[in-house]
């Protein structure tokens, strides 16, 4: 976004060539061949970024654990190693995504910022008196920021497919690569529950996951959940005790059973 005001507002410089440039990289690259041009520059020909084998080097031990996220862990635990390997390992996967959602946004700000700077309005303030900053961030900037935010919803959107692509050029063990690895495999419940994840997100649902029966249970009776997700496998207590005690409190819940493919075979 500031990038897209800074082109708008020095129209037909080189920030605004440099700008355009850019965001027609960003959009005409697919977000997987960026990922592959980034590991074979900075880690192959430069040796400047490490590995891409996931979200910490092999040779480092992972932080306490304390909420799951490397890099917030090592913080508060003071392992400045593990942070620094952590930032590292995030450096290219995060700029990857970033150039994918930047092209679009940035194109959609200098346009709407065109616009604006362009109005009656615009040519008042100045004529007033008024400082450049003023009338850029306060004047013109509010009134252009409407289609930003409509196209930035559109944005989150594509990269909820574009994180299974990038997870899996840099081994990264999130959702998009266990979905990919769940279709080599032909286990198509992960599969089913990654497609009804990805569709909440986009919904604008919000989504709680539990690793265990009993956490599942304690996160509805405080959540009120619209819907549930529920595999009948579980390793604490069954999917079946799971949602007797959930409709004890909430009865109207819906309740959507996703059963490996395996545990099938086993109860068969």
């Amino acid at each position: 976004i500031p990038l897209g005001v800074l082109a708008a507002v020095k129209q037909g410089t080189w920030i605004d060539h440099l700008c355009r440039v850019v965001t027609t990289a960003g959009v005409s690259l697919p977000v997987f061949f960026t990922g592959l041009l980034f590991a074979y520059v900075f880690y192959y020909l430069l040796q400047i970024a490490p590995a891409p084998t996931g979200r910490l080097d092999v040779f480092l031990s992972p932080p306490t654990h304390i909420t799951g996220f490397y890099l917030i862990d090592s913080a508060l635990t003071g392992n400045l190693e593990a942070f620094w390997g952590a930032l590292r390992q995030l450096a290219l996967p995060a700029i990857s995504m970033a150039i994918f959602s930047l092209a679009p946004l940035a194109r959609m700000t200098r346009g709407s910022m065109l616009s604006v700077l362009g109005s009656d309005f615009i040519r008042t303030a100045r004529a007033s008196g008024l400082a450049p900053r003023t009338v850029v961030f306060i004047y013109a900037f509010r009134n252009a920021v409407l289609p930003v935010i409509t196209t930035l919803g559109m944005v989150f959107s594509f990269l909820l497919g574009a994180n299974v692509l990038v997870e899996t050029v840099f081994a990264w063990p999130g959702i998009g690569l266990y979905a990919v690895n769940a279709l080599i495999t032909s286990d198509y419940a992960p599969v089913q529950g990654f497609v009804l994840t990805m569709a909440l997100l986009y919904e604008g649902w919000e989504v709680t996951s539990a690793g265990t029966g009993l956490q599942a249970v304690g996160i509805a009776k405080v959540v009120d959940p619209d819907a549930v997700v529920l595999d009948m496998m579980l390793p604490d207590i069954d999917g079946l005790e799971v949602l007797r005690r959930m409709r004890a409190d909430r009865p109207a819940v819906p309740v959507l059973f996703l059963t490996a493919k395996d545990a099938v075979e086993d109860r068969v």
